[in-house]
């Protein structure tokens, strides 16, 4: 019969399914033992699904973790530029504004990709430490501390990801995995009960969508 899963089916559509047909297995005495690798199956999908959960709980940690460091990042370099526009005079060709601030302000900046982002902020600390003013110490030295966290919660980030990704191959192996079993327990049942494909059917296919329950306007209100 060839029943095949769609192959957009998730792990938890394949956890449900799995539960379902070992019921069904296990409903008739002479289908029961073909149940055992369902079992074994079921097993297998939960791991799969919770180490999926956990991907991608660390992606979404990982990547609020970022967003919030990222605005932390931004802050401070807001801060470095209006206390560097107060030490030049409110001059904004001048002094250290000029220096660091001249080419590129902090508006723009903040705007930037995490990349272009701390390669700029590499390059204004860079030029803020040859200027030596100590009344940037402070402000240069949180910039340069933002910068840092922000290119480690990036890394983390997008290290994340990718290990979020790699559960989508993980899945489709799964659906796989699923119909190769759904075969072989076919055979299983038509070894047993000849010819009863609608076993086959009754035991394997997956579940049509019921009709939408019709409720009477009077009846959601309790009248």
């Amino acid at each position: 019969m060839a029943l095949k899963s769609p192959r957009t089916a998730s792990l938890d559509a394949l956890l449900d399914q799995t539960q379902s047909v070992i019921a069904g297995l296990e409903a008739v005495p002479s289908l029961a033992p073909l149940a055992k690798p369902w079992h074994a199956r079921k097993k297998q999908l939960r791991e799969q699904r919770d180490a999926r959960d956990d991907a991608r709980w660390a992606h979404a940690g990982a990547s609020r973790k970022f967003a919030v460091l990222d605005a932390m990042w931004d802050g401070a370099l807001v801060e470095l530029s209006g206390l560097a526009f107060l030490d030049s005079g409110k001059d904004a060709n001048a002094g250290s504004y000029g220096v660091l601030f001249g080419g590129v302000s902090a508006a723009q900046a903040i705007k930037f990709g995490p990349a272009k982002a701390t390669v700029f902020a590499d390059d204004l600390l860079a030029k803020a430490a040859k200027l030596a003013n100590p009344a940037l110490k402070d402000k240069l030295a949180a910039l340069g501390n933002a910068t840092k966290a922000v290119r480690e919660a990036g890394d983390a980030r997008d290290a994340a990801r990718t290990q979020s990704l790699t559960h989508e191959v993980a899945r489709v192996l799964a659906v796989e995995g699923y119909d190769k079993l759904v075969g072989e327990t076919e055979a299983g049942i038509l070894t047993k009960h000849p010819s009863r494909k609608d076993l086959v059917r009754a035991a394997l296919g997956w579940p049509t969508k019921e009709p939408a329950v019709q409720v009477d306007a009077g009846e959601a209100k309790g009248g």
